[in-house]
């Protein structure tokens, strides 16, 4: 290879969104069980980044996004899938807040901090909550429209 003193190259990592380069990630390990096929899920007070099975506690198989998985800051194990994960989550808390839209009014509701996730953990109403048709984020604000009416599940 030949180097030229004249070649000047910088290169710059840009890191954006929740997978920032200096933000640390914590691990811990969690026993999730699914008895009789029922699906369960465990409230991580984090954003969830990964999640590794470490040891499974049945013969069923436990198959990630199939069997196991988790979305939000929510760890959930179905189809029998018994075991012991390792997850990992991103820095920031979680907390739920219920905003409802009734009568086709537009609803607003204060959250105080820039979001950076947001997840409808449940319904409680018969249409449904979409992001960008129903509900959407405005900076530090939920705004719910066209009926929505739900708890989210809300990560700073």
């Amino acid at each position: 290879m030949i180097f030229s003193p004249k070649c000047l190259a910088i290169v710059v990592i840009c890191c954006i969104g929740l997978g920032s380069c200096y933000e640390q990630t914590t691990c811990r390990q969690v026993s999730l069980i699914s008895i009789a096929s029922r699906y369960r899920e465990a409230l991580i007070p984090r954003q969830i980044k990964s999640m590794t099975l470490l040891r499974r506690y049945t013969t069923f198989p436990c198959i990630k996004y199939f069997s196991y998985g988790f979305y939000g800051p929510y760890a959930w194990v179905n189809r029998n899938c018994r075991g012991l994960f390792r997850v990992c989550t991103i820095p920031g808390a979680t907390r739920l807040i219920t905003c409802s839209s009734r009568g086709n009014r537009v609803a607003t509701c204060s959250l105080g901090r820039p979001i950076k996730s947001i997840t409808v953990k449940y319904h409680l109403s018969r249409n449904p909550c979409v992001l960008n048709y129903s509900y959407r984020l405005l900076g530090t604000r939920l705004q719910v429209y066209n009926n929505c009416m739900a708890t989210f599940a809300v990560g700073y």
